[in-house]
C-alpha cells in the first residue's frame, strides 16, 4: 500500500522530500483539495494531475518546473496556484483555463510575457508577478475584471499597461523597476488604497495624485525626489506616507501639520 491509496485524503503536504515529479497515481485521490509539493526538486507534473475535481489549492512552488502538461487546464475547482521560484519563462497556456483561480503567483521566475487571454481569469483577484523578468507587459492584463492586488516588483518595467479600467485594483506594488516617473495612468486607477513606487528614479509628484481619493498609504522611498507638493496635504484618506532616501531639502509645513498623516517617514533626506 501507499499514500495513493488512501483515498479519502483531503490534504497532501509533501513539503521539503526531494521529490523529482509527480507520479500518475496521484490521480486516485479523488477527494483531495489541497496538495503542496513545494520545496522539492519537481521537474515534471503527469496529466494525472489534471484528474482531480476537488483539488482547490496546489502549491508547486520552490521546484524545477519549466512547463505544464495541457490536462492542468482541467482543474475546474482550483482557487489558489502557487509556482513562484521555478524556470517558467512564460505563464503555460493552460493555467489560462483556471477560470476559478482567484490567486496565482508565479514570481521569482524568468517570465518576459504574459499570455493575452489571461483576462478569461475572470476570478482572479490577486496576481504576483514579481521577481522576473518583464520589460513591458500586455494591455491584457488591464482587462482581468476582478484584479484587486498585482505585485510587479523587481522586474525591469519602463512603462505600465492600461489599468484605468480595473475598477477593483486596490493594490499595487512596483517597487525597483525603470519607471522613471509615475505613469499617468496610475492616476485613473481610482479604487487604489495602496500605491508602493518605491525605487524607481522618480523625480516628482504629479497634480493627477489628486485624482487617487481612496489612496491611503503612498510608499516613494529610494527615488529622486527632491520636493513634495502641498497638495498632498488634501488627500483626505491618506495615512501613511514613505518617503525616506530622497533628495528632499524641505518638508511643505502643511504636511507637516496635516491631520489625516499617521505615519510620515523622511529618514535619509538632506532636510535643514
Amino acid at each position: 500500500a501507499s499514500l495513493f491509496d488512501l483515498h479519502r485524503l483531503q490534504e497532501l503536504d509533501l513539503t521539503k522530500n526531494r521529490i523529482r515529479a509527480i507520479p500518475p497515481a496521484i490521480a486516485k485521490l479523488q477527494q483531495l483539495k489541497l496538495l503542496s509539493l513545494q520545496l522539492n526538486c519537481v521537474r515534471s507534473v503527469s496529466p494525472a494531475l489534471g484528474e482531480i475535481p476537488t483539488l482547490s489549492k496546489l502549491m508547486l512552488h520552490e521546484n524545477e518546473l519549466s512547463a505544464l502538461p495541457a490536462e492542468f487546464g482541467a482543474l475546474g475547482n482550483l482557487t489558489e496556484l502557487y509556482l513562484n521560484g521555478n524556470a517558467f519563462e512564460t505563464i503555460p497556456t493552460c493555467v489560462m483555463n483556471l477560470g476559478g483561480v482567484v490567486l496565482l503567483n508565479v514570481q521569482h521566475n524568468r517570465l518576459r510575457d504574459v499570455p493575452d487571454d489571461i483576462g478569461r481569469m475572470g476570478k482572479l483577484k490577486m496576481l504576483f508577478l514579481r521577481d522576473n523578468q518583464f520589460t513591458a507587459l500586455p494591455d491584457a492584463v488591464g482587462s482581468i475584471p476582478n484584479l484587486e492586488y498585482l505585485a510587479l516588483q523587481n522586474n525591469l518595467l519602463t512603462t505600465l499597461p492600461p489599468l484605468a479600467n480595473q475598477e477593483h485594483l486596490t493594490h499595487l506594488f512596483l517597487r525597483n523597476n525603470r519607471l522613471g516617473s509615475i505613469p499617468e495612468s496610475v492616476f485613473r486607477m481610482t479604487a487604489l488604497v495602496n500605491l508602493s513606487i518605491e525605487a524607481n528614479g522618480i523625480r516628482e509628484i504629479p497634480a493627477g495624485i489628486l485624482n487617487m481619493r481612496r489612496l491611503e498609504q503612498l510608499n516613494l522611498d529610494d527615488n529622486c525626489l527632491e520636493s513634495l507638493p502641498r497638495l498632498l496635504a488634501d488627500m483626505e484618506r491618506l495615512r501613511y506616507l514613505l518617503v525616506r532616501n530622497n533628495r528632499l531639502r524641505t518638508i511643505p509645513h502643511e504636511l507637516a501639520e496635516g491631520g489625516t498623516l499617521q505615519v510620515f517617514r523622511t529618514e535619509g533626506n538632506p532636510v535643514g
